[in-house]
């Protein structure tokens, strides 16, 4: 996770990477968004010639994982 902006007790949004594969894009979002926390989601891969996903769903499938090992239950909020 690239921390981007972090708040106690707010129910943070996850935003997944651009095709460029990395979160800092969504860095400006804390100028727009008060009091909730942001995370961005970056490739695990990121630099490497090839990625273990075979499809979107893969990827996704991960990213879920990942977000669900940091916030187990609740709602979510995703970008």
């Amino acid at each position: 996770f690239l921390p981007i902006q972090t708040f106690k007790d707010s129910t943070p949004l996850f935003v997944i990477h651009p095709i460029s594969g990395l979160a800092f894009a969504y860095t400006g979002l804390s100028d727009y968004i008060n009091k909730h926390s942001i995370y961005g989601i970056n490739n695990p891969y990121f630099g490497q010639n090839s990625s273990p996903f075979n499809s979107l769903e893969e990827m996704a499938s991960e990213y879920v994982k990942l977000v669900l090992a940091y916030q187990k239950n609740g709602s979510y909020k995703l970008g």
